[in-house]
């Protein structure tokens, strides 16, 4: 009964029916003619006083306490991709497939089940532990920033494409920016500027100000960095030396709710005015509800669409940039 309780556990199903400290463990199989076991519950609506191990903390991740029979579905399946090699040899491929279709009905079931009901109590244990759990926090915060320069990329990119298709920028300056944000500096410049971008909604603790101060100490880590670099035996130099995007000013910005997350674009590499207004727009662009045409925002963010005959507003060794406005 110690093995097959262990199994259970392992499984995520219940093992009140057949854990060794229940004193009707042994009555709550029946055996079938053929040998087989069926477990049975004599102890209905009992509430499992000894849960099995990890079984109480997977309770408090759903909110399922008291403890009853509850299932832990994510590792049952776990369960059954790790296993399924002797799951088949002991049960058969039809009984894998049967085995699957039932964990996916029976959670079905339970979830419509238990949404009728209040369970106000479940909710807070669940809350509370959501918000508790930093390690799951910082590890989904990790994840997120996995990809967040390259998010940063395509966000900036799909922008010019737009201008371009729009009319709004001649091929030749689109052409420009493209090859500005292709650079080394923008492209280092790019990817804190996804990080600070990935921060201020990945980061979804009640706190005020949790975000902000995540921003600044990102930029101050890496800021420290380069000062030690710059002042240590061995100072970074040469002709490859990237510019320092990590600045006090990108630190003070990052501070500043709402503007924060788009700090960055006050480092050297993409201070410009039109960046500012690529940035800007395209996140106007993305609002829901269709807000961007409904409230005709474009008309302040984004340059005018024109001929594209007419002479492009970025040009080599001239100043004849769109004015902020």
């Amino acid at each position: 009964m110690g093995e097959v309780s262990e199994i259970f556990a392992q499984a995520g199903l219940s093992v009140w029916q057949v854990n060794p400290r229940n004193p009707h463990a042994h009555t709550n199989l029946i055996k079938s003619a053929d040998g087989d076991y069926t477990i049975i519950d004599l102890e209905s609506a009992v509430i499992s006083l000894l849960p099995a191990p990890g079984q109480f903390r997977s309770s408090l991740k759903s909110g399922n306490l008291p403890i009853f029979d509850d299932i832990d579905f994510p590792r049952l399946r776990d369960f059954i991709v790790t296993n399924e090699a002797a799951l088949t040899s002991s049960i058969g491929a039809d009984g894998v497939k049967a085995l699957i279709h039932a964990t996916d009905h029976a959670e079905e079931a339970i979830n419509t089940w238990k949404a009728a009901e209040p369970r106000v109590i479940g909710h807070l244990i669940a809350g509370t532990y959501r918000l508790l759990n930093v390690k799951a926090r910082f590890r989904h915060l990790m994840g997120s920033l996995a990809g967040a320069d390259a998010a940063a990329e395509l966000f900036l990119n799909s922008g010019i494409d737009r201008w371009e298709k729009e009319y709004r920028i001649a091929p030749e300056e689109a052409d420009e920016l493209r090859t500005r944000l292709a650079s080394e500096p923008a492209r280092e410049a790019t990817k804190h500027l996804g990080v600070h971008l990935v921060m201020s909604v990945a980061i979804a603790l009640p706190v005020p100000g949790m975000r902000s101060l995540a921003r600044f100490l990102w930029t101050l880590v890496f800021w420290s960095k380069a000062q030690i670099a710059r002042f240590g035996r061995k100072p970074e130099g040469g002709a490859g030396r990237l510019p320092n995007v990590h600045t006090p000013l990108v630190m003070v910005l990052a501070l500043i709710p709402l503007i924060g997350g788009v700090a960055y674009l006050a480092s050297a590499p993409m201070r410009s005015k039109i960046m500012v207004r690529l940035m800007l727009d395209q996140a106007a662009w993305r609002l829901p509800f269709h807000l961007y045409r409904r409230t005709h925002i474009g008309r302040w963010l984004a340059p005018p669409v024109r001929n594209s005959a007419q002479p492009p507003f970025i040009k080599r060794g001239t100043k004849n940039n769109v004015p902020l406005s």
